[in-house]
């Protein structure tokens, strides 16, 4: 399945904001995506490394990718 547009852009969005360490604005926008497209497990792979990287906790969020692929 395809993303909806609106999902697909807050995830470039978020990757952007990883790229720059921006990890709160990397998980905003793909906690944003997800209420979009919540079965896209690509986003929920990245909200995981973006909670990761703060030190929250990631493990629900890397399953839930996991549990889609």
């Amino acid at each position: 399945l395809q993303a909806p547009a609106e999902a697909a852009k807050l995830k470039k969005k978020a990757q952007e904001l990883s790229a720059r360490n921006d990890w709160p604005g990397a998980e905003r926008n793909l906690e944003a995506a997800l209420k979009k497209y919540e079965t896209d497990p690509e986003a929920w792979l990245g909200l995981g490394l973006a909670l990761k990287r703060q030190g929250k906790p990631s493990d629900a969020a890397f399953q839930r990718a996991s549990d889609l692929d």
